[in-house]
């Protein structure tokens, strides 16, 4: 959905494994909608054994600016050529709040949302976004009919794992109520020195606590 030589978001997370978000005033050209259109429905006739066809990119995929159309035109294609292939979309959230992204996002079998933080001040150091608020996320989310959240759980200078931090996270979930939860540490490069990945007995420790006080599935990777 996205350029492959600049990274397109409305974050700049310090985990990121694309490295820094440059917010600056660069023209981005995307890819044509027809491109993707014709690139999606070649693939589906060519390729029977699909297990997700994903919408991801350099960055976050709503931001292109035919994304609507072009989910629309995908469950078309899907639906007529290769209607058993479930349709998948890994987003940031960032733009949840926008009625029409929203109807689109509810039109994919696997809505896979971001939510790292469930405090202002945890957002702005982990996910370091672009004039976007905390709030009309969760708001957002809250709208959203069906989604599995996905977390980056981080600890060092900057944490999502204890204290007030955790919590707060805690209590965003209970309240926007996914249908479950990933979470999961970085094993990649990332784009702040100082990240220290969150060992796996620590996540399960986590997912177990969560589990215990939302009634919601956490699943570790």
């Amino acid at each position: 959905m996205l350029p492959t030589d600049v990274k397109v978001c409305t974050f700049d997370c310090i985990y990121c494994h694309y490295g820094g978000t440059n917010f600056g005033g660069r023209n981005i050209t995307y890819p044509s909608k027809d491109a993707i259109i014709q690139k999606i429905e070649d693939a589906l006739k060519e390729w029977k054994d699909i297990d997700y066809l994903t919408f991801s990119g350099n960055g976050e995929p709503t931001l292109h600016p035919n994304f609507v159309e072009i989910v629309n035109k995908t469950v078309e294609i899907r639906d007529d050529v290769s209607p058993d292939v479930p349709l998948a979309i890994l987003s940031n959230s960032s733009t949840a709040n926008d009625a029409n992204i929203r109807k689109a996002l509810e039109k994919f079998d696997a809505c896979i949302m971001k939510l790292d933080a469930g405090d202002e001040a945890t957002f702005e150091k982990i996910n370091r976004p672009c004039d976007i608020c905390l709030k009309n996320i969760i708001d957002g989310l809250k709208n959203l009919k069906s989604f599995i959240l996905q977390c980056v759980m981080v600890d060092g200078k900057f944490q999502n794992v204890r204290g007030d931090a955790l919590k707060n996270w805690v209590d965003v979930v209970s309240e926007i109520k996914p249908t479950k939860v990933q979470i999961y540490s970085t094993d990649r490069p990332v784009a702040m020195e100082g990240v220290i990945k969150v060992e796996k007995m620590e996540l399960h420790k986590i997912a177990r606590e969560v589990e215990k006080q939302t009634g919601i599935t956490i699943k570790v990777y």
